[in-house]
């Protein structure tokens, strides 16, 4: 049996977690049976009786408990007297902030084994974002990869860094060698509150405003590209949000874990709660087709973009049927875009 605890940056955690589930998976464990406990004062003794259930025959039984960066001496107690005791059948995951006290770390050392995620140096911030593209399959040239650097906040914010990488890719689409250009579309200052407030109010319904919105975002039809992807990641982060809503994960929660500014949060939960995961998936692949149709000169940018807009407004309220679309699918480890040919 596993027991460890990770202590690190959310977006940090969430890597090492799928990291862990692809590593623990064999071929008579190749499903994972995961089990979420967000920390509370004696939720411990309820994790631990779901690790040692037994699990479904194929599955690996993962629980995960987030959050204890201040455990309660009743739970701590509950640890202790578990740690030691025979081999369970899952495996027993906690999660910890970074900004944990020293001694709840050395507390936790004494008990399992611990893990640092962190991205200190200079040497594990560049891995961390090689790593990032490779999941994509994609690489840098080195002028990109310097102005990542230098752009990117990954030391105090990786999971803002997380996102930009997210709409990097998505933006270089099959591109395996994403250039200065792509990398620059995105760091650049010009790329800030206008394109992120589009896809928010077309995520809200509010069509006089994302027209607006995309009149000021678009000044140059040649960036009609770069607004289609950032639309794509703005849904994706939405759909990731639906599936933890469904999954019984309180919106708050939801938005922290997937980096939702605090500002933001109120407004993107109203998001998540009004898009259901069918409505998700007929608009990115309503998206993925004006991509195409963009790319191969097939349609006049600014044109495109008004109709793909004023689709998008409808899709939330549309039947599944007025509109041929395959559901997406987000790996668990790469968090990477394919379309599922089975819809």
């Amino acid at each position: 049996m596993a027991c460890l605890c990770l202590i690190g940056p959310v977006a940090l955690v969430e890597q090492r977690l799928a990291q862990l589930m692809a590593q623990w998976l064999t071929p008579t464990s190749h499903v994972v049976d995961c089990h979420t406990f967000h920390y509370d004062a004696g939720i411990l003794v309820e994790a631990l009786a779901c690790v040692r259930l037994t699990p479904m025959v194929g599955a690996c039984r993962v629980v995960v408990v987030r959050g204890v960066d201040a455990m309660a001496d009743e739970d701590w107690s509950v640890l202790e007297a578990y740690v030691p005791a025979p081999a369970a059948m899952g495996r027993l995951v906690l999660t910890a902030e970074p900004n944990v006290s020293a001694a709840v770390r050395q507390r936790f050392a004494k008990l399992l084994t611990v893990e640092e995620l962190t991205l200190e140096t200079p040497q594990q911030r560049a891995a961390w974002v090689r790593s990032q593209l490779a999941d994509h399959q994609q690489a840098c040239s080195p002028q990109a990869f310097t102005m990542l650097q230098q752009h990117l906040d990954l030391k105090d914010n990786p999971s803002q860094a997380l996102q930009v990488l997210e709409q990097i890719s998505l933006y270089a689409g099959e591109q395996q060698r994403i250039m200065e250009e792509a990398v620059a579309a995105f760091v650049r200052p010009t790329v800030t509150g206008t394109g992120f407030a589009l896809a928010d109010a077309i995520g809200a319904g509010e069509t006089a405003e994302a027209l607006r919105l995309l009149t000021a975002q678009l000044p140059d039809p040649r960036r009609a590209p770069e607004v289609v992807g950032l639309l794509v990641w703005h849904l994706r982060r939405v759909w990731l949000g639906r599936v933890r809503l469904e999954s019984g994960v309180p919106p708050a929660v939801a938005a922290r874990e997937l980096g939702v500014p605090r500002l933001a949060a109120e407004r993107w939960s109203a998001q998540v709660r009004r898009w259901s995961l069918p409505a998700l998936g007929r608009a990115v692949r309503l998206l993925l087709d004006v991509d195409a149709r963009l790319k191969r000169g097939e349609s006049h940018p600014r044109l495109a973009l008004e109709l793909a807009v004023l689709q998008l407004l409808r899709v939330p309220d549309e039947q599944p049927s007025e509109i041929s679309c395959a559901t997406p699918r987000w790996d668990a480890e790469s968090l990477s875009l394919s379309p599922d040919q089975s819809a």
